[in-house]
């Protein structure tokens, strides 16, 4: 028995070795692929390590040249860790925990371009809230930076539905001339033409010249012009009906064209009502100063953020895990140790980058799981500059606890450079130099809703504006009673959707002035859009043109063929009735003076027969 259990023994001896030389020789290998494979699983782009080294004394691992690709660009890697330390305690090995004692990333770089493009395993549905927060910094920096007029929209927006009554009027115009036209048109194809007015000439001409010496002459004359009378009478009825359609036509197509004259200005109208000068809502300065730049570091903050909270989330155990199962018949029961050791847990993390000239080091504390699945608070600070003399410092905690996750970071920095800019405000140039800032704020994030405060104080500034014209002399004004301002930054909404709002004591000392900026710029906007307007009204109304001209042409002709028939015919006939008035009342006068004649003889031939 002693001999089979020393065997026993000693083949476990040599097949543990084994293992072990196995292991050491292999686990770099394996530790590497491993390590591609989740990393590249969890980031949702290709994770390629150059080299892993096992270290026994202490127990750990060297990484290599991991290169973390960008999903959102693959063609760039979103960092570059030339250098990974990980300590670990063997002991928690063998109890089935990681817990890792330091880990230490040194040479940090970010947005590097790869050799090659990154493979993506799968669609990563994740959005990166920076580019949102940036998105919206960038929005607010180019809304502002042409002055108050881009808080209007563009002149040509304006202009597509802002002519809609002359439009409107123009259409109806349109209409009525057309109307108008056709009518008269149809009124004209009723009365005599040329020919038919020859004919008419004819027969009055023949009348003109007709020798009346006798009643009798006078009787078949006048027989003669009432049947042309009676054959002008439908046709002088046309012309009336003509003389009537023609009237009303004008003064239909005056209405509508008066119409069309007003309707531009009733179209003026509600655009000044619509767009008016907004003095509550004016250009605001600190907008122009903070500039694209800070909204892009903030982006990066946020989609490092991002990119930490799915890991924190990760380190809490599985759900069946969790999960107990009833106690059966014959099962011993376990009571829960006041003070389980964690499943992972890493006690002090430490990751060292240069940005923008200056060293920066992200410190991280406690990140760790109990054997119930909850997770500690983790304390991480955000270091630039030097410790105890940082120009930037960030203390976070990350609280997850119940199925909800609070965030809070905290801002300290003096001596913040911001850089000089060149800013187009309605058309003057604006440099502004400013001394370093101090900035002090609050950012809570509970469950992905943002919250907080951030302020800038400038505590010196040297403004020029460069320019000519009135507003680079308000500007000038103003600009000389200005030297320390705060910019305060409010942050709400979603990470992934962030609200910014921007606020400053520099826009209450610059008011006076900014109105009247506001006001030039007002002004400018509006004669731009009213130059466009007025083109707009101009080619609407010349569509008119083709309408009125032809109108005008059949009122011309209507009025030629009504004094035609009025000059030719009916004149004439006039002038003939006339003629046999006075042709009848100079035979009667002539046949009254015969028979007085004749009775004076006859009475003189009675008298003689008396004397006789």
């Amino acid at each position: 028995m002693k001999f089979i259990r020393w065997t026993g023994l000693v083949g476990l001896a040599v097949f543990t070795a084994i293992l072990l030389v196995i292991g050491f020789f292999f686990v770099n290998g394996w530790a590497k692929q491993g390590l591609e494979a989740s990393g590249t699983k969890a980031n949702g782009a290709e994770v390629d390590v150059a080299s892993v080294q096992l270290s026994l004394s202490p127990l750990g691992f060297k990484i290599n040249g991991v290169e973390v690709a960008d999903s959102g660009k693959p063609t760039h890697n979103a960092a570059v860790l030339p250098n990974v330390q990980v300590e670990l305690s063997l002991a928690q090995l063998f109890l089935g925990n990681l817990r890792i004692h330091n880990l230490i990333i040194s040479d940090v770089e970010a947005d590097v371009e790869r050799k090659q493009v990154a493979r993506l395993p799968e669609a990563s549905e994740e959005k990166s809230a920076g580019e949102s927060i940036a998105s919206a910094g960038k929005a607010k920096v180019d809304s502002y930076t042409d002055g108050i007029a881009q808080q209007l929209p563009f002149a040509s927006s304006v202009l597509d539905g802002a002519s809609a009554n002359t439009r409107q009027a123009v259409t109806d115009a349109g209409t009525v001339l057309a109307s108008s036209k056709d009518e008269v048109t149809t009124a004209i194809s009723k009365v005599p033409n040329e020919s038919a007015l020859a004919d008419y000439k004819e027969q009055i001409d023949a009348l003109e010249n007709t020798e009346i010496s006798s009643l009798d002459d006078l009787a078949d004359f006048r027989e003669k012009l009432q049947a042309l009378q009676s054959a002008v009478s439908s046709d002088k009825a046309a012309v009336a009906e003509l003389k009537t359609v023609v009237s009303d036509a004008v003064k239909a197509n005056a209405e509508a064209l008066k119409d069309v004259a007003n309707a531009p200005g009733e179209d003026w109208q509600t655009i000044v009502e619509t767009y008016p000068l907004n003095e509550q809502g004016l250009l605001k300065v600190a907008d122009l100063l903070l500039g694209e730049g800070v909204w892009q570091k903030a982006e990066k903050a946020i989609y490092w953020y991002n990119k930490a909270k799915p890991w924190l989330a990760k380190v809490r155990l599985n759900n069946d895990e969790d999960e107990k199962p009833a106690r059966g018949v014959g099962q011993f029961v376990h009571f829960a140790h006041p003070d389980p050791t964690a499943k992972f847990q890493l006690d002090t993390g430490l990751v060292s980058f240069v940005s923008d000239g200056w060293p920066w080091q992200l410190m991280v504390e406690n990140i760790r799981s109990t054997t119930d699945g909850a997770v500690q608070p983790v304390y991480l600070k955000l270091r630039r500059g030097e410790e105890s003399n940082e120009a930037l410092l960030i203390n976070g905690v990350l609280e997850r606890s119940g199925g909800s996750s609070v965030d809070t970071f905290t801002l300290t920095g003096r001596g913040v450079a911001f850089s000089s800019r060149d800013i187009n405000v309605a058309g003057a140039k604006l440099n502004w130099v400013p001394e370093d800032a101090d900035v002090t704020g609050e950012i809570v994030s509970t469950d992905g809703e943002l919250e907080g405060d951030i302020t800038v104080s400038f505590p010196a500034n040297q403004f020029t504006v460069l320019g000519s014209g009135d507003v680079v002399g308000y500007l000038q004004s103003a600009f000389q009673s200005v030297n320390a301002f705060n910019i305060d930054v409010q942050l709400s909404g979603e990470v992934t959707s962030p609200r910014i709002s921007v606020s400053s004591d520099i826009d209450n000392k610059l008011s006076a002035a900014l109105k009247n900026v506001a006001k030039e710029e007002y002004q400018a906007w509006l004669a731009d859009v009213e130059s466009g307007f007025n083109d707009n009204v101009a080619d609407l109304t010349a569509s008119l043109d083709g309408p009125a001209e032809e109108f005008t042409g059949e009122e011309s002709l209507a009025n030629f063929r009504i004094d035609s028939f009025e000059q030719q015919v009916e004149d004439r006939i006039q002038a003939l009735e006339d003629k046999i008035s006075a042709k009848q009342k100079e035979l009667e006068n002539k046949a009254k003076k015969a028979a007085e004649d004749k009775a004076k003889e006859e009475a003189g031939k009675l008298i003689d027969k008396i004397k006789f």
